[in-house]
């Protein structure tokens, strides 16, 4: 496995300007020949915020339900774009080898470097919303702390876990389509369970806790309500930290053996 991961880092740092490259023109060709542009991009995610902030605060009153001192639709808003760019990587990050085959088949562009691309392509996006959500803060004055000095460390993580998820679960997407099935159905639960849209803080049954406190869909929720709203460091909870990071240990990994044992079927399954 560690000739694996020499691998990965050395076809990542030698095709880093394609890498962006990609990335980008894989957004232009998502908007070419539309009106509204990179507009469509942060459309959806506008349209769950508001959908969800009308559903829950006006609807069921949720924003009693949360800790924060800060307006509902900002917290709400912060969990929903980030869960927006995860949701990506769970569904069409699993799934890059199919999507892309041509680079696998044709071009013999190295494996390891698709998912990267593709989860950069979804991280731009991901920063587009968040120019949405400082424009909303500035409107609802909530104001800016210290703690928002950690949001290109949380990004830099964001990307690195989803990119380690998109390489350790394609190869298998590529060789079983149940599996990927299994993981777009799985994306809605996850989406409800993990705690995108409520409040884990208030969460009174300590297993279900527990469990959250392995998820990274929970964690990145979490931390990135700790830089923009809530006030924390996201390493400060070590209850929280410690067991993401196991997760994160067991996902590289998982990653490097699946590339080890399946990166030469790959090409013969696509």
């Amino acid at each position: 496995m560690l000739t694996t991961l020499r691998t990965i880092i050395t076809d990542n740092w030698e095709h880093r300007r394609q890498i962006g490259f990609l990335a980008v023109m894989e957004l232009r060709k998502a908007v070419h020949g539309t009106w509204l542009g990179w507009l469509w991009l942060v459309l959806k995610p506008i349209v769950y915020v508001a959908a969800f902030w009308f559903a829950l605060e006006i609807g069921l009153r949720a924003d009693r339900q949360t800790a924060s001192s800060v307006p509902y639709i900002i917290w709400l808003g912060t969990g929903i774009f980030v869960w927006q760019y995860m949701s990506s990587m769970i569904t069409s990050g699993s799934n890059v080898y199919k999507n892309y085959s041509y680079l696998v088949t044709k071009l013999r562009f190295p494996i390891a470097v698709i998912p990267s691309f593709h989860s950069l392509g979804k991280l731009l996006v991901f920063g587009l919303t968040q120019i949405i959500l400082v424009i909303a803060m500035l409107v609802w004055n909530t104001g800016f702390t210290i703690y928002l000095l950690q949001w290109p460390l949380l990004v830099i993580l964001l990307y690195f876990t989803f990119t380690v998820f998109s390489l350790m679960t394609a190869p298998l997407s590529a060789l079983s389509r149940d599996f990927h099935n299994a993981l777009t159905v799985l994306n809605t639960p996850i989406f409800w369970l993990s705690g995108i849209i409520f409040d884990v803080s208030r969460i009174n049954i300590a297993w279900i806790k527990w469990v959250l406190r392995f998820n990274p869909v929970t964690f990145f929720a979490k931390a990135f309500r700790g830089c923009l709203g809530e006030g924390y460091w996201f390493w400060s909870d070590p209850l929280f930290f410690f067991p993401f990071l196991c997760t994160l240990l067991v996902m590289i990994i998982l990653a490097l053996w699946v590339q080890t044992r399946l990166k030469k079927e790959i090409p013969d399954v696509i």
